[in-house]
């Protein structure tokens, strides 16, 4: 979780992301990919920040893989 706050940080996004949310796209932009067998078809199109943050604390249970994170 601290890597992907860092990473927010570093590409400078993370102002934005705890104000607006982060669009699932550009969180694949940034190199995250859904996890084998998730299904992301109910998830809206931009995630909360605290949804991604519990995302990340989920470990191998993620709906995504944080490349960050490993």
């Amino acid at each position: 979780m601290q890597a992907g706050i860092a990473t927010l940080k570093e590409v400078g996004l993370f102002s934005t992301v705890a104000k607006e949310g982060l669009p699932i796209a550009t969180a694949v932009t940034a190199g995250a990919t859904v996890r084998e067998g998730a299904d992301i078809s109910g998830l809206p199109e931009v995630l909360p920040l605290s949804v991604v943050l519990a995302d990340h604390r989920a470990g191998d249970d993620s709906l995504f893989v944080y490349p960050w994170c490993n």
